[in-house]
């Protein structure tokens, strides 16, 4: 019979089914639980949601117009709101990041976030090589017990306070 390799202790899961593994010198995001390679930090926010909501923006500011132009009052105030909010979100969005990687020596706070709806999750703020801040947020699987895992992996490494 093949002797079972142990798996590492350092990971927790993610909602996507991706591992998120503290190491020594970065928190790693990878899709395979057996890797040798670990990937680099990006520079930047999350370009994907950059392109959403200021697709979703411009269309709604442009349709806007349009209705105040064609004398649709009620449409045009509720395109005008969904171009604000959109707009919001815009904004919102270049503080955080979706890189892959986060140095550990980079991190200048962690704090863990407990929700009712929805994944727990931690919320990483770390400063780029240009010095900019930026969030990284590292979603937890739906389990308390994975839960309770990252919590304790996050405490053990110092990022996170141990509660008292």
């Amino acid at each position: 019979m093949a002797e079972q390799q142990e798996l590492p202790k350092n990971y927790f899961n993610l909602p996507d089914g991706r591992y998120c593994f503290v190491l020594e010198d970065r928190i790693a995001v990878v899709s395979k639980l057996a890797t040798t390679e670990w990937p680099e930090p990006t520079e930047g926010p999350d370009m994907g949601s950059l392109i959403l909501f200021g697709i979703i923006s411009a269309v709604t500011l442009v349709l806007s117009v349009l209705f105040f132009i064609v004398g649709f009052y009620p449409l045009a105030a509720m395109t005008t709101l969904a171009s604000i909010v959109s707009g919001g979100a815009f904004l919102r969005s270049l503080k955080y990041s979706a890189s892959p990687a986060v140095y550990r020596n980079t991190i200048t706070a962690c704090t863990y976030h407990k929700v009712n709806f929805g994944y727990d999750y931690f919320l990483v703020t770390y400063t780029t090589k240009s010095g900019k801040s930026l969030i990284r947020r590292f979603p937890i699987y739906d389990s308390a017990e994975i839960a309770a895992k990252a919590i304790a992996l996050f405490q053990a490494e110092g990022l996170l306070p141990v509660a008292s």
